[in-house]
């Protein structure tokens, strides 16, 4: 049910931004093509990380620093 959720906020953000600036969602998604890339690969990881047993989380969050705010986030938010 959260990934409907998340799909409705983002087709209503989109929507609202389509009659305030008149692009169109396609010219967005275009445009921010290699942000939501990134966000889904992230996303994917610290999905995986949570499954995993701590020492293994431990050395991928210590080579990989930059994931420890997105990971500490979402445990938090399950």
């Amino acid at each position: 049910m959260k990934n409907q959720k998340y799909a409705l906020v983002l087709d209503r953000m989109l929507r609202s931004i389509e009659k305030r600036d008149s692009r169109s969602p396609q010219l967005l998604a275009d445009t921010d093509e290699a942000a939501v890339e990134e966000g889904k690969y992230r996303e994917a990881i610290c999905q995986i990380l949570a499954e995993e047993s701590f020492s293994h989380r431990l050395k991928l969050l210590m080579l990989y620093p930059e994931l420890i705010p997105p990971y500490l986030f979402r445990i938090r938010s399950q």
